[in-house]
């Protein structure tokens, strides 16, 4: 499945976005492209994956976290 979602607003944005899949559907695989770099996504354990995504938009970074 790919979803295109484009910010034209000449700030960063925080947003949630819900996944259209089916209840009993396993995400297997992330990747996105973000201000033309192309990133794949790593599974790590709900806390620090948030915490890292905290600090990110902390410093200014842009950061993506998916969470069940």
């Amino acid at each position: 499945m790919t979803h295109v979602y484009r910010n034209l607003e000449n700030v960063n944005i925080e947003a949630v976005y819900t996944f259209p899949l089916p209840l009993d559907a396993v995400l297997l695989d992330l990747s996105l492209e973000l201000n033309g770099k192309k990133l794949r996504g790593v599974v790590q354990p709900k806390g620090e994956a948030e915490e890292r995504y905290e600090d990110a938009i902390d410093k200014g970074d842009s950061a993506v976290v998916v969470a069940t």
